[in-house]
């Protein structure tokens, strides 16, 4: 089953009521925070509290004062809507973390990226491809998949895992390789 194919679609407009976006804004982000201390919780029960680190990892994302000043500041500047500023935050900030020479610091891209498509999901509305409940049982074939996907994945009908990019430092090859099954090879 090839997973992660589809990506958002992100319109550009300027807005005319600033503190209106920045309130939905401000509300996908909470949100978000809900549920990523809903998978810390369950992933700390199913795995363990230090599988669990990657969601405090990301809660801490949402908090970012960069990020905030980032998106408000251009909001108010720039009058975009925050959608679009995000979906910029994103690329940028993915551009530079990919740039860095340390393997390990490059794979934590993944950590904010899926933050922000977390955001970005709850701000179109839009409900995002999810790994949670699987029609039969399958080998999912992805790029690369998220914390969030793999801390979700459906292990009962899950036969297989191929990915593109998750290296041995992975939060998906950690996640993955104390569960059972499937096998990463």
């Amino acid at each position: 089953m090839p997973f992660g194919l589809t990506g958002l679609d992100v319109p550009k407009y300027q807005v005319e009521d600033k503190a209106a976006g920045l309130n939905r804004f401000r509300e996908a982000v909470e949100g978000v925070r809900v549920e990523l201390k809903r998978l810390l919780l369950t992933t700390a029960q199913d795995l363990g509290p230090r599988h669990a680190e990657i969601f405090d990892a990301q809660l801490m994302v949402l908090d970012d004062v960069t990020f905030h000043e980032d998106i408000e500041k251009r909001l108010q500047n720039e009058g975009w809507n925050v959608e679009y500023l995000l979906e910029e935050f994103s690329e940028r900030y993915s551009s530079l973390l990919e740039s860095v020479d340390d393997a390990q610091f490059r794979e934590r891209t993944q950590d904010v990226v899926d933050v922000l498509r977390r955001i970005q999901g709850r701000l179109l509305k839009t409900e995002l491809e999810s790994l949670e409940h699987l029609d039969h049982p399958c080998v999912v074939v992805a790029h690369d998949l998220s914390p969030s996907d793999t801390a979700k994945m459906d292990l009962e009908n899950t036969l297989g895992l191929v990915t593109d990019l998750s290296g041995p430092t992975s939060h998906t090859l950690s996640l993955i390789n104390i569960s059972e099954p499937p096998r990463p090879y």
